[in-house]
């Protein structure tokens, strides 16, 4: 055999040896991940959070009105993370998301008296969080 096609054969293997790994992380991480999943039914909680999040406000105002209307929590608590969404014809301008989750949540059967909105801005899951305790530390959740 000659060196270039020794040099080749090398070359095959170490192509193939790196799309193995790579394939065995992508399976790997997702094994790992779906470990970190937990599903645990819910009976009883002190309050509903709407975290934040243009893009999926939709969702978890939903799902946060299929649990209060289940009874899980007679309050929802909606965090701002002051980003505006697209034009709205109704009211003529570009309400914010927590706008839209807050009108979204009154649609779904939720009292407006059992909503509340967090006035501080939030940049982050992490501001989020240090605010929601400080709000639990201020005004206790149950």
């Amino acid at each position: 055999m000659t060196v270039l096609g020794r040099l080749l054969r090398t070359i095959r293997r170490r192509w193939l040896t790196i799309v193995i790994l790579c394939v065995a992380w992508v399976i790997g991480a997702w094994f790992a991940a779906s470990s970190l999943i937990v599903r645990q039914p819910l009976e009883h909680a002190d309050v509903i959070v709407v975290l934040s999040g243009a893009a999926t406000y939709s969702e978890r105002a939903s799902r946060a009105a299929q649990l209060y209307r289940a009874g899980v929590a007679h309050t929802v608590i909606i965090t701002n993370d002051n980003l505006q969404g697209g034009w709205s014809r109704v009211e003529q301008r570009n309400p914010y998301f927590y706008e839209r989750a807050n009108a979204q949540l009154l649609m779904e059967g939720v009292s407006a008296a059992d909503i509340v909105v967090l006035p501080d801005v939030v940049h982050s899951t992490h501001d989020e969080t240090l605010l929601l305790r400080k709000r639990a530390q201020a005004v206790p959740f149950k």
